[in-house]
């Protein structure tokens, strides 16, 4: 069956299974799909990917010539940047090192240094490490000293208290870097113990890397994680569903489910991690089993929830979680007070960076300057949502509610 639309050919031709896109079942050349493809593939950053699994299947060449050759440059160039961050974390690890201070590369620079087949098949901008609390202070002085810079000031024990990470820090014509002391934010309902994926740490290295990864199981935990619960599959767009269909390739038979799915559930995180591999299944054939859905979640999900979740991986739109809920049935009065904890810290969040008085000078200045940003960021979207006069934006903020209200219901409420 030919595709009958750009979302449709994309999936098509990241699915696990080759039969899905063949010579017969790709559109005519001049078909205005084909344009539309090469659009969501670039805004979706898999056009890297995209050119090896068309190599793979011997259908580069039955591409439009005006299509192959942005996706070999993509795939090149992605290759250039993915081998020099490879080496600013190697560098990054071993200054640490010099410092007593272990490091466990999370995310991006594991995955194409230690789980993809080559370094060029996945897109990303910056690195995100690990230390353990206790080493922040080292760990800011070793990038500071290899000229990196914060993009915002920061005060180490006032984020530890709120925040999983510091604010990112840049060098010009270096990488980006995020040192983590968590996955989670410590205030959240599913925050975890970061203790325990040190005890799970596994040796990894690459090229002139040697450091920590995560162990499979939480590896796979934290990106689900990561698109379900903090991003509500926005923003991290089908990549997530395409790292956990490549790590069953190259990892499947290593990975204790059981202990998955104990992990899941005692996190409190089943649902999300529920969803982010159903998702990963339907939409490009990842190898999940049926029995660990199950287990994950007997219930089930809502077909409306499923299909929310699916049309927000390919949604441009994002929206903070207090400004979505601009968009529900409440009174406008009511629906006004949800933004507040979005644009004003919450107090509970204030106290936790400073416990002897939420009204100092310093909690003043992060209120206003974050409530600033936002309303300069959102603020149209604001009145839109408030007065709903567009749809489409009153559509992603539907189905972000529906997912998270989805994902705080309990177990047994939740089909």
């Amino acid at each position: 069956m030919i595709p009958r639309d750009a979302r449709e050919l994309l999936l098509c031709c990241l699915h696990a299974d080759s039969s899905r896109l063949a010579v017969d079942t790709l559109p005519d050349a001049d078909s205005q799909i084909w344009d539309e493809w090469l659009h969501l593939a670039t805004w979706q950053r898999v056009r890297p990917l995209l050119y090896y699994q068309l190599k793979q299947r011997h259908l580069e060449r039955r591409l439009p010539p005006r299509m192959l050759q942005p996706l070999r440059l993509a795939f090149q160039q992605t290759t250039m940047r993915n081998l020099r961050l490879l080496e600013e974390c190697g560098e990054t690890a071993r200054a640490l090192a010099a410092e007593n201070v272990p490091v466990i590369v999370l995310k991006g620079g594991y995955l194409i240094g230690a789980v993809y087949r080559e370094v060029g098949l996945r897109e990303m901008n910056d690195l995100d490490i690990m230390v353990r609390p206790e080493h922040l202070p080292r760990a800011v002085d070793v990038v500071r000293a290899r000229g990196y810079k914060p993009l915002q000031p920061f005060q180490i024990d006032d984020d530890r208290a709120v925040a999983m990470h510091l604010t990112p820090f840049v060098m010009d014509g270096g990488a980006r870097i995020e040192i983590h002391w968590n996955i989670t934010p410590p205030l959240d309902p599913h925050a975890i113990n970061p203790e325990d994926l040190w005890h799970r740490a596994v040796p990894w290295s690459s090229g002139n890397i040697s450091a920590l990864g995560l162990c499979i199981e939480d590896l796979l935990l934290h990106l689900c994680f990561h698109a379900s619960f903090q991003h509500c599959f926005r923003f991290v767009g089908i990549r997530p569903c395409c790292d956990v269909a490549t790590i069953l390739v190259e990892r499947g038979p290593s990975i204790d489910w059981e202990l998955l799915i104990y992990r899941a559930q005692r996190w409190r995180w089943a649902k999300g991690v529920y969803l982010s591999l159903r998702l990963a299944r339907d939409l490009i054939g990842a190898a999940v089993p049926d029995s660990v859905l199950h287990a994950l979640h007997p219930a089930g999900v809502d077909r409306k929830v499923l299909e929310a979740a699916a049309d927000q991986i390919f949604t441009p739109q994002w929206l903070p979680e207090g400004v979505a809920r601009l968009a529900g049935q409440e009174p406008t009065s009511v629906r006004l007070r949800s933004i507040g904890p979005s644009i004003l810290l919450p107090r509970s969040e204030m106290r936790a960076r400073r416990r002897e008085s939420w009204r100092s000078l310093y909690l003043f200045w992060v209120r206003l300057a974050r409530g600033g940003y936002l309303l300069r960021t959102h603020g149209r979207s604001v009145l839109r949502l408030l007065f709903k006069t567009d749809r489409t934006l009153s559509a992603t903020a539907e189905r972000m509610n529906r997912i998270r209200s989805w994902l705080a219901l309990p177990d047994n409420l939740s089909h």
